[in-house]
């Protein structure tokens, strides 16, 4: 209400307005809910939505909506399959995209543009917004403006802030020992792929080709993108001008990429994040320049603990490129199937025990879902068993200081709305989950700390798994 009489609206009219968009985002809820019931590891993967269909086909979905104009307008004429993600929801788009619908849907767009663009509408409109967001989070601070001003200028210049982050606190002592250690779990997982026993020969060197081709992306790129040069700010404009401004160019840039090979020299974090991704579409994995920081990385900490934290994260994204999804696509990061039916039924087993690993357990928020977090969860196992294995080629391991360095960077604190959330909508176990469960699959941990049979942590032999 406050942000649409902020926007002139009177109180009858926000009333009006806020009522529609409720009805309209009940349509949109009820006709995009997930049949829950169908829903398998598989189906969440890229290649499980991938359902190219021609254009003709997608431009008759819609009786009111010419689909083929709005695609060609973003990247100009084309004979290019279209991609439709979720089928079901196409099948019944004319219940919501209808000229009876058109009042609602038009609230529901300015609500939704509103908040979404509060932080450039003035302060009184930034925290009208920020309280309504909070009511969904459970947080009850706002953002301060200095903070929130900080906020957007990272959102928006990333890369600059990232690579005066890098080249100040990221030094190149740090990126050869991080090399090293990323260099060695490759090599691991190689050595596992090599000795596996359920693996045909033909997928091991695919997957080991994989590993070959893999580009490991360390601290902060050499370059700024080509954005920044072509944005022009205007003195003479408001903030939320310039802005949006800067998002229509974004926008612009990003359709131009249509059908153009993939860059993989791409950042798509800035260096100040402190996060890491696999990228399978350049099979690559990245890792920021601020990640390497305590608790995850500190070069006064021991190879074991560093091992524990930093090389089980980058064990991890290496993992992702054979998890449920990272397994459909090949040494270029093109989406394509080079695995056999044998191979596959065997990899299905041994991801079905993992989602049974995980199924269920309780946490705050509520209960793991098996199936939305399967991908992550063999990535946090997949890091900790190629961590840990080259953990052993170094002089004096310590397994005791690498499995407290491993629960050490779990440590969080959220708020009872946003752990209700996250456990029914992120792909990520709860965090003390993610510290907890991968450990109790290593026989090493049941020797650093005497865990015996009885024991809450202890896990008998043969529940305990590794996929390689």
């Amino acid at each position: 209400m406050a942000l649409l009489k902020q926007a002139g609206k009177s109180n009858i009219e926000a009333r009006k307005l806020v009522k529609q968009a409720i009805a309209f985002d009940r349509l949109l809820s009820e006709k995009t809910q997930v049949d829950q019931s169908k829903i398998t590891a598989e189906s969440e993967t890229a290649a499980g939505r991938y359902n190219p269909e021609s254009m003709e086909t997608v431009h008759n979905y819609a009786k009111e909506f010419d689909f083929k104009e709005l695609i060609e307008k973003l990247v100009g004429p084309t004979n290019k399959a279209v991609n439709v993600e979720d089928k079901t929801y196409f099948k019944q788009v004319n219940d919501v995209i209808n000229s009876k619908q058109l009042a609602n849907m038009k609230a529901w767009m300015m609500i939704s543009m509103l908040v979404d663009q509060s932080d450039f509408l003035g302060e009184q409109n930034r925290q009208a917004a920020s309280a309504f967001k909070n009511v969904a989070s459970g947080l009850t601070q706002i953002e301060s403006k200095e903070k929130n001003a900080y906020t957007q200028l990272e959102y928006t210049f990333g890369h600059i802030l990232g690579d005066y982050y890098g080249k100040k606190y990221f030094g190149e002592a740090a990126k050869k020992d991080v090399e090293h250690m990323a260099k060695k779990i490759i090599n691991v997982y190689k050595t596992r792929l090599k000795n596996n026993t359920w693996l045909s020969e033909n997928t091991k060197a695919m997957a080991i080709k994989k590993l070959d081709n893999m580009r490991l992306m360390i601290g902060y790129p050499e370059d700024y993108p080509d954005l920044y040069r072509q944005y022009q700010f205007d003195s003479k404009a408001s903030f939320f001008e310039n802005n949006d401004n800067y998002r229509k160019l974004s926008n612009k840039k990003t359709f131009e990429e249509f059908n153009q090979p993939n860059q993989r020299e791409h950042w798509q974090m800035s260096a100040n994040a402190v996060n890491a991704y696999n990228d399978p579409n350049t099979n690559s994995i990245v890792f920021p320049a601020a990640i390497f920081q305590s608790p995850l990385y500190d070069k006064t900490k021991t190879v074991s603990q560093n091992y524990g934290a930093i090389g089980a994260i980058i064990g991890h994204e290496i993992s992702h490129s054979f998890d449920i999804n990272g397994m459909k696509y090949d040494e270029k990061g093109n989406l394509h199937d080079w695995w056999t039916k044998e191979d596959l039924k065997h990899y299905k087993k041994k991801t079905q025990a993992m989602i049974d690993q995980w199924d269920g357990l309780k946490a705050d928020g509520g209960k793991v879902d098996g199936k939305l977090t399967l991908a992550e969860n063999i990535a946090d196992n997949g890091g900790v068993m190629a961590s840990l294995e080259a953990l052993k080629t170094e002089k004096n391991p310590n397994y005791k200081e690498f499995f407290e360095s491993w629960v050490s960077i779990w440590r969080q604190k959220a708020t009872k709305e946003q752990s209700k959330s996250s456990i029914q909508s992120d792909v990520h176990a709860p965090y003390e989950l993610r510290a907890n469960i991968p450990a109790r699959n290593f026989q090493e941990f049941y020797d650093a700390f005497g865990v015996k049979k009885g024991d809450s942590m202890y896990l008998k032999p043969e529940k305990r798994l590794t996929l390689w």
